[in-house]
């Protein structure tokens, strides 16, 4: 199991955030299942968490180390300032150990499509993660996937593909589709224009084997939608 350390240590005032990052702090909670209903309030060192969380993202467990005490977490929540992009605040999931947690793997594109090098196909990406459940000592960081089975257009990968880690079920539909391979503009504009013929070209074949309406027999009449007779004077 990939896990991290980290410190942090706990505010007295709640409301000191502003102080608090302006210190080179984070405010911070922890709460869940591994505190039985407790929750802490907490702040952490700005860099150190950089740096962790670069590492473990959300799918991997943090040991939060406070006053001498492990508690075993993930990063639940993270909030950035919406101007600098800085963290704002983090919210630790603390876990059992014990017990399966659900969260949100990142899959890592590798490997080259043959589609892409040999026929310029353009690579649609449906799904940059994977929700799984797991015990918590399962947990990965990210999963891979090889996109090198994508030789052609419309080839996919779904969720079903995908090789999961010892432990590891996926929560998500089997056949959602993760990544595919479509034709470029100017093709997919071909084909359109090609089903446009064949459908014209159908329906012109439909309208010749009914042949002419036969000589001196008049167009029949809808008859007159419902209201629409005028009454005589």
């Amino acid at each position: 199991m990939q896990t991290s350390q980290i410190t942090v240590e706990t505010r007295a005032d709640v409301g000191e955030a502003k102080k608090l990052r302006s210190m080179g702090q984070i405010p911070a909670v922890i709460y869940g299942p591994g505190l039985k209903g407790t929750t802490l309030h907490v702040s952490v060192e700005y860099q150190a968490f950089r740096k962790i969380f670069r590492v473990s993202g959300e799918s991997t467990v943090v040991d939060v180390s406070l006053g001498g005490k492990i508690i075993p977490a993930l990063v639940h929540q993270v909030d950035y300032d919406p101007i600098s992009s800085q963290f704002e605040h983090i919210d630790f999931y603390a876990i059992d150990m014990m017990k399966e947690v659900e969260t949100a793997i990142p899959l890592i594109f590798i490997g080259t499509a043959p589609a892409v090098k040999e026929k310029s196909a353009v690579l649609v990406t449906s799904k940059s993660e994977v929700h799984v459940k797991c015990l918590p000592k399962h947990l990965v960081h990210d999963i891979s996937v090889d996109i090198s089975s994508l030789s052609d257009y419309h080839d996919h990968i779904s969720v079903k593909d995908l090789s999961f880690p010892e432990g590891v079920v996926a929560v998500d539909n089997p056949d959602d589709v993760i990544i595919s391979a479509a034709a470029p503009r100017k093709d997919r504009a071909e084909e359109e224009e090609a089903a446009a013929a064949a459908a014209a070209a159908a329906a012109a074949a439909i309208t010749a084997a009914a042949g002419p309406a036969p000589e001196g027999e008049a167009p029949k009449e809808s008859a007159p939608e419902k209201g629409s007779e005028k009454k005589k004077e």
